[in-house]
């Protein structure tokens, strides 16, 4: 069983190599590939059947051939999008593979919601990101850094649908659960702050956006310490935000202060 497994593992670039570019003429290819991988993947477990060392091992190597997969969808998809009976079947997939509270959905869905986004359909990005975190939120110990991603991926979405409230709620959400896996002074927590800040601002609550932002900015200079695209926009973001509270030295300070750190 190992043999094979490693045999399509490593088969599987040539054959993904063999549908060309990810384009609607090779749906039909992809479909294909689809298949082979659910029949293969089933057939294996049948084989191991109650044998949890052998299903373990199997699980592993399985991941590289799924985000393989997951990678060549999600390209397809952010070139052409998905119908629900493609999201159906990737979660088919990770269904019967490893049970229906796993990460591997999660991540599939994030990814989805994610191109969503970036091809403008908030709604639909929202509602796939809301069934990751349903997910999420059933599993007795669901991941930390996945939790707080699926928190912080809802924020920027109720942002984007300029719902502020609710964008603010699952950025503070985000925060809450990074300051229990990263030090303080870490990038994710800057981002968090950020985000926090951005989201103050549109509610205009000016004041509190420029405190939060004055945290990020401080951890961005400690991580660092000097030139960079992070820093600069905490700079614009300040400048911005000093504007609107009518201080106007202190604002075309922040905005030169912003504009080396760009030109790096």
């Amino acid at each position: 069983i190992k043999e094979r497994l490693v045999s399509f593992v490593t088969d599987l670039p040539r054959i993904q190599n063999g549908f060309g570019a990810a384009d609607e003429k090779n749906s039909a290819g992809l479909e294909c590939l689809e298949e082979i991988f659910i029949k293969f993947c089933l057939s294996l477990f049948r084989e191991v059947d109650n044998d949890v060392a052998a299903e373990n091992q199997i699980k592993i190597g399985l991941e590289t051939v799924f985000q393989k997969i997951m990678a060549f969808e999600v390209n397809r998809h952010f070139n052409f999008g998905l119908d629900d009976n493609e999201i159906e079947n990737m979660r088919f997939i990770c269904n019967e593979l490893f049970g229906e509270q796993n990460d591997y959905i999660v991540t599939c869905l994030g990814n989805i919601g994610e191109n969503y986004r970036l091809l403008g359909d908030y709604e639909s990005a929202l509602t796939t990101h809301l069934q990751a975190l349903e997910i999420l939120l059933h599993k007795e110990n669901p991941d930390s850094i996945t939790l707080s991603e699926t928190y912080n991926y809802i924020g920027g979405v109720y942002h984007s649908l300029n719902n502020f409230e609710k964008a603010l709620e699952y950025f503070e959400q985000s925060l809450q659960i990074r300051r229990n896996i990263y030090e303080e002074k870490d990038e994710h927590i800057a981002n968090s702050y950020m985000n926090i800040a951005i989201s103050l601002s549109a509610l205009g609550r000016q004041e509190d956006a420029k405190n939060n932002l004055q945290k990020s900015l401080e951890i961005n200079n400690y991580i660092y310490a000097g030139n960079h695209p992070s820093i600069a926009l905490c700079y614009n973001n300040l400048g911005s935000i000093n504007t609107q509270l009518s201080l106007y030295q202190e604002a075309k300070d922040s905005y030169r202060k912003a504009l080396p750190r760009v030109i790096i």
